[in-house]
């Protein structure tokens, strides 16, 4: 089960950032995050803030950037993480990775999106090769 499901829902905004081109990085006071691009009519999960960590699923089949065998990550929550200093990767419900916010950083490799070109855009990703996350195996 989702980490997500198991809070109970708390809709009452901790804090919202809003970039140049009106998207919005969203956190929850009962640790969801989530980011509302301006063009879609939706939010994206992100995932849950909790203990230093934040905790996100990733699906080899969903999530997989196959041509570099990495995932993605939002470039400016890491960015600007003062909450949390590690992510933990729970990888299709089996596998579970946790990894320091510095080695997404430093080893990385950010891709822009859409309208993300400038880099100030919350779609701005940065993507960490899966052989380098399965170092980091719980």
């Amino acid at each position: 089960m989702q980490l997500v499901e198991k809070l109970k829902s708390d809709k009452t905004i901790r804090v919202a950032i809003v970039d140049p081109t009106h998207n919005a990085l969203i956190c929850y006071k009962d640790g969801r995050v989530s980011i509302k691009i301006n063009t879609e009519n939706r939010e994206r999960k992100i995932g849950v803030i909790h203990d230093e960590m934040l905790f996100v699923d990733r699906s080899i089949e969903k999530h997989l950037l196959r041509k570099t065998n990495s995932y993605g990550f939002n470039y400016n929550l890491l960015k600007k993480a003062k909450s949390f200093k590690w992510v933990c990767i729970n990888e299709d419900d089996c596998e579970t990775y946790i990894v320091p916010v510095k080695t997404i950083l430093d080893m990385g490799k950010v891709m822009f999106f859409k309208n993300s070109e400038d880099g100030n855009s919350f779609e701005v990703q940065i993507f960490l090769n899966r052989d380098i996350i399965k170092t980091f195996k719980k």
